[in-house]
């Protein structure tokens, strides 16, 4: 049986635009369905939030209970449909996703209290983040797939079965399933927040740690030969070069569409399409 397993650095983009619209197309396609479907976030956050039912910004998921703007902002988004994660679950096949940082240290029933307590780190810019942030973990979106309360699996074994941490662990959990004898046969690894490769919280050493060390200790599972990793990341720039794409998506939203820091570059919309998804995005 082959084990599928994405490394997500900090996603394979499929829009011209920030990150979590970016783990939200790489489940399920797609940024359409956001409630609410228009929403503003403050203009330092550069950002509109929903445009005409679509996530263009970074919002944060309305089913985690660590979620920031809704105390900031007063705001957070919910996204309508299926992800891949629904998909998984219909034909039986075991997966999650493993964020570092998603364990919650403190265990005192209030979210506030609890949430505070996430593990962190500083680069090596000198900057300290919080392991995990809700907004790039994109099956917290979705009610179906979501844990808000950071609950453990109820064991080892149920590590990839739906239990109440229903698909959505913490990093260690993925090593503790895998190196039990115990691997899903789809994993989504989230690295932490300072070795994610996002610029100005973390930096490509940092990342490419990460990478050697996850892929070293997965060469040391029986199920290594029959595992393939996909490495994906997000964002529309980056620490490398790139070579602009075609824009495939088009959108000619006069106000939120923004290319090369001009308007007017995402061509036109066929009549009737979702706008604000211009892209596909050079990742």
């Amino acid at each position: 049986m082959l084990n599928i397993l994405l490394l997500v650095i900090t996603f394979m983009v499929l829009i011209l635009g920030p990150s979590t619209p970016g783990h939200i197309n790489l489940i399920s396609g797609q940024t359409i369905g956001a409630l609410p479907a228009n929403t503003k976030i403050p203009p330092s956050l550069k950002y509109d939030g929903i445009v005409n039912g679509t996530l263009i910004g970074d919002i944060d998921p309305k089913f985690d209970d660590c979620s920031r703007n809704s105390k900031l902002y007063d705001v957070t988004v919910a996204m309508q449909g299926k992800n891949i994660g629904d998909h998984m679950n219909a034909k039986g096949v075991t997966w999650g996703w493993f964020s570092g940082g998603f364990r919650l240290l403190s265990k005192t029933g209030n979210a506030t209290l609890d949430c505070n307590s996430r593990q962190s780190h500083t680069s090596t810019s000198e900057i300290s983040n919080k392991d995990y942030y809700p907004d790039v973990e994109p099956f917290q979106y979705y009610n179906s797939t979501a844990n808000p309360h950071h609950l453990p699996p109820t064991s080892v074994e149920m590590v990839g079965h739906t239990d109440q941490a229903n698909h959505q662990y913490d990093l260690t959990h993925f090593w503790n399933a895998s190196e039990g004898g115990n691997m899903p046969s789809v994993s989504f690894i989230k690295a932490p927040t300072y070795q994610d490769g996002h610029p100005e919280i973390s930096d490509p050493l940092e990342e490419q740690t990460f990478l050697v060390n996850t892929v070293n200790r997965l060469e040391r599972l029986p199920e290594w030969n029959s595992t393939a990793v996909i490495i994906t990341w997000d964002d529309s720039d980056g620490w490398y070069d790139h070579v602009m794409p075609l824009i495939v998506s088009q959108s000619d939203d006069p106000i939120n569409d923004a290319l090369l820091g001009r308007q007017g570059l995402c061509g036109h919309a066929p009549t009737g399409a979702a706008l604000d998804r211009c892209g596909y995005g050079p990742r």
